[in-house]
């Protein structure tokens, strides 16, 4: 079985938009030493899983957080556009996950001087089957 973490990879690789800006720089948890730029981090931030009286259901709830790396504030937006375009409102099966909506939250941007990197951060609520 296909985690919604391995599900987000093949999705975001394999979309024409967002592979054209970071082709397969899309990193889970943590951005390589030195990377090629732009480049997107993604990880699981929070989650719960749907309750019924009986017990759990098969759904779950993760809030995502995609931070967008670019070398310019422009590029890190740009990025951050096209994950939130693409992703916002999606029902799908991306890898072996069934994915029941993404939906946007909230979107922030800074800088980093220790590195000089532009950033933009984008976060989700993806509601998927567990099972």
């Amino acid at each position: 079985m296909s985690t919604i973490e391995e599900g987000l990879y093949i999705w975001a690789t394999g979309n024409g938009t967002i592979s054209t800006l970071i082709s397969t720089r899309f990193y889970p948890d943590v951005l390589p030493q030195k990377p090629t730029l732009p480049a997107v981090v993604y990880r699981r931030v929070g989650s719960e899983i749907e309750m019924a009286h009986d017990g759990p259901l098969d759904l779950e709830y993760a809030r995502f957080r995609f931070h967008c790396y670019g070398s310019t504030p422009k590029i890190a937006r740009s990025v951050a556009g096209a994950i939130k375009s693409e992703l916002n409102g999606l029902r799908a099966t991306i890898g072996l996950v069934a994915l029941h909506g993404a939906f946007f939250i909230t979107q922030q941007s800074d800088f980093e001087d220790v590195t000089g990197v532009s950033r933009s951060i984008v976060d989700f609520n993806l509601v998927f089957k567990t099972s």
